[in-house]
């Protein structure tokens, strides 16, 4: 009887041919992250995260700029508005840095805790897929929080006259 997959050959070996350790499938990647994606929408961490986060950024954007709209004359608030975005923009990034490494290695450790992951490392799925399917879910998350930022920054920056580059 034969398998659809050849196995290699020596003592040992029963790993399909092409699938080491680093070997990397599209469809490997979206599956690990499309399960870390909807585990993290079941939260209700994950919402009042996002929540927090969009308030936080709306204060910031008010506690910059509303004083200075309220008592500069209209030739002061660009520069200031200009400073606020930059300060924003750093908050942002810095909060991508520390989400994405986070979440994913939180993501791996309570899936080490709640027993999945040993279900996970003994699928058909690389070590490679299950690590870089859980880093690009936090990449996605980052990429969420960022465009949950946007209200906050947009108007800033058009009162900034900063460009899109």
């Amino acid at each position: 009887m034969s398998t659809p997959q050849t196995l290699e050959a020596g003592p040992g070996t029963d790993r399909p041919r092409g699938r080491g350790r680093y070997a990397l499938r599209w469809r490997g990647l979206r599956l690990v992250t499309s399960l870390e994606l909807r585990q993290r929408l079941r939260s209700k961490r994950w919402y009042v995260a996002l929540a927090v986060w969009t308030l936080v950024m709306m204060g910031i954007g008010a506690l910059g700029l509303g004083p200075t709209l309220y008592s500069a004359q209209w030739e002061d608030v660009g520069p200031i508005a200009a400073m606020v975005f930059s300060l924003q923009m750093i908050l942002v990034l810095f909060a991508m840095l520390l989400v994405v490494p986070a979440l994913s290695a939180g993501s791996i450790n309570g899936d080490r805790t709640a027993g999945t992951l040993a279900t996970l490392q003994a699928s058909l799925l690389s070590p490679a897929e299950i690590v870089l399917g859980k880093l690009l879910a936090g990449f996605l998350t980052g990429l969420a929080f960022l465009v949950l930022a946007l209200p906050s920054l947009v108007p800033i920056a058009l009162l900034g006259s900063i460009g899109i580059l």
